[in-house]
């Protein structure tokens, strides 16, 4: 999808030098724009929490005018990537997936950790009983 709307980076070969560039601007140029601004509004005051929003703030948090430029550009891609699968899958969009699924995964591994420690517990207090008994 990043190359249908020109929203992905160009390259200045020369030699052996690869210079990175601006976005193509090949493609679709009124998408471009929608997905642009539509990037400006979530990334901007009025914009909800998302995981869009969240993943342009990490960009952001670069600092400078250049990362706030190429958060808006990531999120315009991802936005236009999200799209089409929402389009092709025929889902429902949860604006915190990604999130959840990360809550699930954490949650796993603590339970998973615990169940270690409980059974290494157990372990210990069988072998204390058995040096005792004996």
């Amino acid at each position: 999808m990043g190359p249908y709307a020109g929203l992905v980076p160009g390259l200045d070969q020369s030699g052996e030098t690869d210079k990175p560039l601006g976005i193509t601007k090949e493609g679709d140029s009124y998408l471009r724009k929608v997905l642009v601004n539509s990037s400006n509004y979530i990334l901007g005051p009025f914009g909800k929490d998302c995981d869009l929003r969240r993943h342009g703030e990490r960009i952001a948090a670069g600092g400078g005018k250049i990362a706030k430029r190429r958060a808006k550009v990531a999120v315009a891609r991802k936005l236009a990537v999200l799209l089409h699968r929402l389009w092709v899958s025929a889902e429902v969009y949860d604006p915190l997936y990604a999130s959840k699924k990360q809550e699930r995964r954490t949650r796993r591994r603590l339970a998973a950790k615990t169940q270690l420690k409980q059974a290494q517990e157990l372990r210990a207090l069988e072998s204390a009983s058995i040096a005792t008994s004996a």
